[in-house]
């Protein structure tokens, strides 16, 4: 997953993952009292969510933020179990239907 995060750092970003749920959610505060300019407060709160597919694997997920401002999460692929028997190597039923006796 990417996330537009530009104007956060890594101490406004936490990235959770529950399950197969992943939450990135950034948080950042910034105030000035400039005599000159005036002051001014900013809250900003941001929260993605979604839902990790089955194969991937929560406890291998990674992040990194970029210097241009891309959060990336990235997870890998858990091994799965193999399928059961697949459709040619599994038995084929035998019939009972009539037999061809016909000879002449």
């Amino acid at each position: 997953m990417k996330m537009d995060a530009h104007g956060f750092g890594p101490e406004d970003l936490m990235v959770r993952v529950d399950g197969q749920n992943l939450t990135v959610t950034g948080r950042r505060q910034e105030e000035s009292n400039d005599p000159v300019r005036g002051g001014y407060r900013i809250k900003q709160t941001v929260t993605r969510q979604m839902q990790l597919p089955r194969n991937i694997d929560p406890a291998a997920m990674t992040c990194s933020l970029t210097p241009s401002g891309h959060l990336w999460v990235l997870g890998q692929n858990r091994s799965l179990p193999p399928p059961d028997a697949s459709p040619s190597q599994a038995p084929r039923p035998k019939g009972k239907g009539p037999k061809n006796s016909n000879r002449s």
